[in-house]
């Protein structure tokens, strides 16, 4: 190796010890400044727990002084409480007021909220439902009627809730005298009901005594006015008490019968209303639908019909309906709710022998309402006697 080169590797050496020397003197500057820091930041922690421990126990202090001071603020009045440990008691008075008030907002807040949203769920159900309601199916067209009509027709529900809207004039009714034929019995000539009532069930007790050749069956009833109910009603409540006159029969304005749309049946053997064990119940339980009748108010069901079992108590409310009631094992009250359900674009579909029925309901109006209907087919629309209308729409010949 020349001079050259080993002064070249001796000059290398000392750079190499001079950076090594930088590196472990920077290194622990960096240690000494982190020491420091450390130690500055727990002394400073430690002095602002001290002073937070020192506040504390002065203002329990003050708390305790408060406490005892007005225990013996009579005894000793001379002895004031430092102003120092007076503003720190009011200070936690005034906290604690606020807490209150601000947990107190929040619960407002909170029922607030939740009133607003279920406002604006309803409202948002009913604009929706109106916009259902508007839509109308291919081949369909709009009739309007008077929203009062929601009183009239086949399937208007009458019970201790929805009173019955009598009509002006009692022309709606007939003699059931009048129907031609006939192998039953009437407890009066002057027996009323509406004519598709009458007709139904004369044809349904021809078909009894067609199949039975039995004529035992007693028609005790069909529309009965106010006079007569509250009568009634008088008298059961005498007899039986009150409660058993509320089980079995409606005060006036909310009674069946005032619809002639409902009857009453009995056995002229026993001469008393029919009952399960009797031969014709059982016939008429299992035929009545298809005459359009239903047992109105069956085993099981008072709590939505108001009305015990009554198993003499019959309602026309036609065959589709009927069926449907008959098949579904439900009261009246619960299957009007159900409809409630379907709209014009989404009906309700009941399968008989002549082909499918659809049913829809359409809320009233205020005033007016506009219901959908096929364009050139049969419909039918009965008032619910609730708030609204069931359209009844049979199959359509093509």
């Amino acid at each position: 190796m020349t001079n050259e080169e080993r002064l070249q590797q001796v000059l290398k050496t000392e750079k190499q010890q001079r950076n090594l020397f930088f590196t472990i003197a920077g290194v622990l500057l960096l240690a000494l400044l982190a020491f420091g820091g450390f130690t500055g930041h727990r002394f400073y922690v430690q002095a602002a727990q001290r002073n937070a421990d020192n506040r504390a126990a002065a203002l329990s202090e003050a708390l305790n002084a408060s406490s005892s001071s007005e225990a013996s603020a009579s005894a000793d009045s001379s002895n004031p409480l430092d102003p120092e440990i007076l503003s720190l008691t009011s200070t936690h008075q005034m906290a604690s007021d606020l807490q209150t008030q601000l947990q107190a907002a929040r619960t407002n807040a909170l029922s607030l909220s939740d009133e607003f949203h279920q406002e604006a769920l309803k409202l948002e159900e009913e604009r929706l439902a109106k916009e259902r309601a508007a839509m109308l199916p291919e081949g369909y067209t709009k009739v309007t009627v008077s929203s009062s009509d929601l009183h009239t027709g086949n399937l208007i529900v009458v019970n201790k809730d929805y009173e019955y809207v009598f009509p002006d004039t009692e022309d709606y009714l007939s003699l059931l005298y009048d129907q031609e034929g006939g192998n039953y019995y009437l407890s009066s000539f002057e027996i009323q009901m509406t004519e598709p009532a009458a007709s139904a069930l004369h044809s349904m007790l021809g078909a009894y005594y067609d199949e039975t050749l039995m004529e035992e069956i007693l028609v005790l009833n069909g529309y009965r006015s106010p006079e007569e109910s509250q009568a009634l009603f008088d008298e059961d409540s005498d007899l039986n008490g009150t409660i058993h006159a509320e089980d079995y029969i409606m005060l006036p304005g909310h009674s069946e019968h005032h619809t002639g749309l409902a009857t009453d049946l009995g056995n002229i053997i026993t001469g008393e209303f029919i009952d399960s064990d009797d031969e014709v119940y059982n016939w008429l339980y299992e035929h009545a639908h298809e005459y359009g009748y239903i047992l109105r108010y069956p085993q099981g069901k008072k709590l939505q019909t108001g009305i015990a079992y009554e198993d003499w108590h019959f309602r026309y409310v036609g065959i589709p309906a009927a069926t449907d009631i008959y098949r579904t094992d439900l009261c009246m009250e619960e299957w009007v709710e159900m409809i409630h359900a379907y709209t014009a674009m989404d009906p309700y579909t009941i399968s008989l022998e002549d082909g499918d029925y659809t049913l829809f309901y359409v809320p009233a109006g205020e005033n007016e309402t506009e219901i959908p209907v096929p364009e050139n087919g049969e419909y039918q629309i009965s008032g619910d006697n609730m708030g609204g209308f069931i359209v009844i729409v049979p199959p359509q010949n093509d």
